[in-house]
């Protein structure tokens, strides 16, 4: 810290900020810290009181609601650099005119939102009134591909998907984890969603996510425990057959997204420099 000579340092979570965040404050270098989640993790927490700035992804960000520091921006996410026509994207018998259905448990996918899926599609006896695209990760993949084989459905199936800014694009309704990135993504495209929150991420703050987004009626949850194969069909159905709801919570889902929260954190830094100097 002393050699380098920051102008600014902007922590982002994780015990690796806790101490360069600190020593800053120490050498009495502008501060601030960016939370994504609705729960502020430990770090986080921890450097509310020393950090000059909070910026936060929620507005009820759990702790921070009545802090003078907070500055609510949203959350930064990627932006889309390429853009592939849809017979590039490899799509498996995909009709543009049917429902598109998208499920994902993340970049290493869930198994339990793909054996929940799985289960909630033997059930239901119009599976080819929809197209589907399935991240599966790569562990579920191989069992994955051989349910659908075995239901004769021709979905859309990878470990992974490398662009899934534009297969989001594509989508009517997304089944997937309660990230903070994801649920900024999902806002700022309007998607509705059924979240299931990872139920082992520190402090349960994908539970208090997609409570945000639930509260809002953008989104409708349904905890991991209480997944299954009956309960996710249930939930299927009832949004697809009523494009009423789903236009509500798309609605309400763009309402919620802060496409320029990357801008608002660089112009923050910046203009305290410009004060600095």
């Amino acid at each position: 810290m002393k050699s380098f000579k920051p102008d600014f340092v902007l922590g982002v979570g994780g015990f690796s900020s806790f101490a360069i965040v600190l020593a800053a404050w120490i050498f009495r270098i502008p501060t601030a810290i960016q939370e994504q989640n609705a729960f502020p993790g430990l770090t986080n927490r921890l450097l509310s009181g020393f950090a000059k700035t909070i910026f936060t992804s929620f507005k009820e960000t759990k702790g921070f609601v009545h802090n003078p520091k907070v500055n609510y921006v949203g959350n930064p996410v990627r932006k889309t650099e390429s853009i592939e026509s849809e017979d590039n994207l490899n799509l498996n018998n995909f009709d543009p005119d049917k429902f598109t259905l998208l499920v994902t448990g993340g970049s290493q996918g869930a198994t339990s939102i793909n054996t929940a899926f799985m289960d909630a599609l033997e059930l239901m006896s119009d599976t080819d009134k929809f197209n589907i695209i399935h991240q599966t990760g790569i562990n579920d993949e191989a069992e994955i591909l051989q349910r659908y084989k075995r239901l004769k459905i021709n979905a859309t199936t990878k470990a992974f998907f490398h662009n899934m800014p534009q297969i989001q694009d594509m989508a009517d309704l997304v089944i997937t984890r309660a990230g903070a990135g994801t649920i900024s993504e999902l806002c700022i495209k309007g998607l509705p969603a059924i979240l299931i929150p990872f139920p082992h991420a520190a402090d349960d703050h994908q539970t208090y996510n997609a409570k945000a987004l639930e509260e809002q009626g953008a989104a409708v949850m349904i905890r991991d425990n209480e997944l299954t194969g009956h309960a996710l069909k249930e939930k299927m159905e009832d949004l697809m057959e009523n494009k009423e709801r789903l236009d509500h919570m798309a609605q309400m889902s763009r309402r919620l997204a802060m496409p320029d929260a990357d801008e608002k954190i660089a112009n923050h830094i910046l203009k305290t420099k410009d004060i600095k100097g």
